[in-house]
C-alpha cells in the first residue's frame, strides 16, 4: 500500500489543484460564486456509497466522476445549466495514496468536460466504506425551472436514452449475468459511468410541463413524479427504449424480464412530460438536435402508474423501483 498523507496534504496535494477560481484554493472555508446576470441558482445534492451505489474495488477515478454526473442530471433535468460542485469525501479504511490520485485524475477530468468548478468540501474518514457526497449548483433563467409537480392529465410522457443498462450493468460487475462479452462491457460501463443529458437543458427547460431524473427505476420514478403532481399514468411496455446490448442480453438470460430493467434504476436518463398541443414541436425539435427521447406513454387523472403489455392488459410487477429501505 502505497504511503497516504495526512488529511492536509490529501487536499493540499490532490484536491486544492483542481480548485475554482474563487475557492481560494481551498484556503478558507467558502467560496464566492458568480451568478450569470439575469440567472438565478438551482441547488442539488446527491451521494453515492460502497456497497450501495457502487461495488468495493471499482476504479476511484470512475467513483468520482459518476458522483459528478448523478447530480448533473438532476440539474438537467431541471433544465438548469451546471456550473460548479461542492465534494465531501469519505474515505474508508484501506485508501492509500494511489487510490486518491486515481480519484482526482476523475473528478479533474470531468471538471474539465463539463466546464464547471470545483467549490470546496469536506474529507472524512468512513469506518464503513466509501461515501462521496457532491451537491452541484447550477444557473437557470427565472421562471424556467422544471418541477415534478405540474404534470397534467393528457400530457405525453417522455423518456431519453434507453432504460436498463445500468441495471444490468451490476449484475455484470457481480458476474450474475450471462451474454456477449462486448454487451456485458458496454452495460457495464453504463452502471459505472452515466451520462448526464446536460445536450438536452434547452429542449426540457422549452417545453417540459414537468421532469425528474431516473434514478430509482423508471416506473416508480414516475410514479414519484405522479404523486408529486397529483395525477396518475400509463405507459406501454413495448415503447420503453433499450439498447442493442440490453436485448441481446435479455435474450441470453430469460429469468430477466423488460420489467426488471424499468424497474431497476441507475439510468439516470431524464423523464418528462410535455402538453398534447406541443408535442409534435417537441419531437420534432428532438428529431432536429438529435436529442434521444422516445414517447412511453401519457398522464392521466387518478393515481399510480399502470404498465400495459402489447395486449393492452397492465403488467404487474413485484417491485415499482428501487428502495434503500
Amino acid at each position: 500500500m502505497a504511503k497516504r498523507p495526512d488529511e492536509a496534504g490529501l487536499i493540499e496535494t490532490y484536491l486544492a489543484p483542481l480548485a475554482g477560481k474563487q475557492s481560494f484554493s481551498f484556503l478558507d472555508d467558502a467560496a464566492i460564486l458568480d451568478m450569470p446576470e439575469g440567472f438565478e441558482l438551482v441547488v442539488t445534492s446527491d451521494a453515492i456509497a460502497e456497497g450501495v451505489h457502487f461495488l468495493k474495488g471499482t476504479n476511484p477515478a470512475r467513483l468520482a466522476q459518476k458522483a459528478i454526473r448523478v447530480n448533473l442530471s438532476d440539474l438537467a433535468a431541471k433544465g438548469s445549466k451546471p456550473l460548479g460542485v461542492s465534494l465531501s469525501l469519505g474515505l474508508s479504511d484501506d485508501w492509500d495514496a494511489g487510490w486518491i490520485e486515481n480519484f482526482a485524475e476523475g473528478l479533474g477530468a470531468d471538471l474539465k468536460v463539463f466546464g464547471i468548478e470545483l467549490t470546496g468540501g469536506d474529507t472524512f474518514r468512513s469506518p464503513g466504506g466509501t461515501v462521496i457526497n457532491v451537491t452541484a449548483l447550477g444557473a437557470i433563467r427565472p421562471g424556467r425551472y422544471v418541477s415534478r409537480t405540474t404534470a397534467k392529465p393528457g400530457d405525453a410522457v417522455y423518456v431519453s436514452g434507453t432504460i436498463g443498462e445500468a441495471y444490468l450493468g451490476l449484475l455484470s460487475a457481480r458476474h450474475d449475468l450471462a451474454g456477449r462479452q462486448d454487451d456485458l462491457s458496454a452495460v457495464l460501463e453504463r452502471y459505472e459511468l452515466p451520462e448526464p443529458r446536460v445536450q438536452s437543458i434547452g429542449i426540457v427547460s422549452e417545453f417540459a410541463s414537468a421532469a425528474m431524473d431516473i434514478s430509482d427505476g423508471l416506473v416508480g420514478d414516475l410514479e414519484k413524479l405522479c404523486r408529486a403532481s397529483g395525477v396518475g399514468a400509463k405507459i406501454e411496455a413495448q415503447n420503453i427504449p433499450l439498447s442493442a446490448a440490453a436485448m441481446g442480453i435479455l435474450e441470453k438470460n430469460p429469468a430477466i424480464s423488460l420489467i426488471d430493467l424499468a424497474t431497476g434504476g441507475d439510468d439516470y436518463e431524464l423523464l418528462i412530460t410535455v402538453t398534447a398541443e406541443r408535442a409534435g414541436q417537441f419531437e420534432r425539435q428532438a428529431l432536429a438536435d438529435k436529442t434521444p427521447f422516445r414517447r412511453i406513454g401519457e398522464i392521466v387523472s387518478g393515481n399510480g402508474v399502470e404498465v400495459t403489455g402489447p395486449d393492452g392488459f397492465p403488467i404487474k410487477t413485484a417491485k415499482r423501483s428501487y428502495s434503500h429501505f
